[in-house]
């Protein structure tokens, strides 16, 4: 029996940890909703009103604005992920898919 490919949680917590200590301001941008009942009436919460917004959101050291999508080794982004992360290079900003804490560091060598 093989290794299980790790949790898509376990990267994001492992490149959080990273973030922080190389003074990165970044957290974990929830996504989703959830559907809840008061007083007999049933409503539909969204966590995050930006479609695609990717799992890590912050700041690099010198102020420009970071956007990591984590995905699972062997999963790809969704349409609306991608043009999240289109949407902020043509800002400016960084932008990185990554699959393991190995590919965050190679994305951002010579940045921090």
């Amino acid at each position: 029996m093989g290794l299980r490919k790790p949790l898509e949680a376990d990267i994001q917590r492992q490149c959080i940890e990273w973030l922080h200590l190389r003074g990165c301001l970044v957290w974990r941008q929830n996504q989703g909703g959830v559907k809840a009942s008061y007083k007999g009436k049933s409503r539909f919460f969204r966590f995050c009103s930006m479609p695609g917004v990717s799992d890590i959101i912050g700041l690099l050291p010198g102020g420009v604005f970071l956007a990591c999508e984590i995905k699972r080794p062997g999963n790809d982004l969704t349409i609306e992920q991608d043009n999240f992360l289109e949407r902020v290079r043509m800002k400016g900003g960084v932008a990185i898919v990554a699959h393991s804490l190995d590919e965050l560091e190679k994305g951002l060598e010579g940045l921090l």
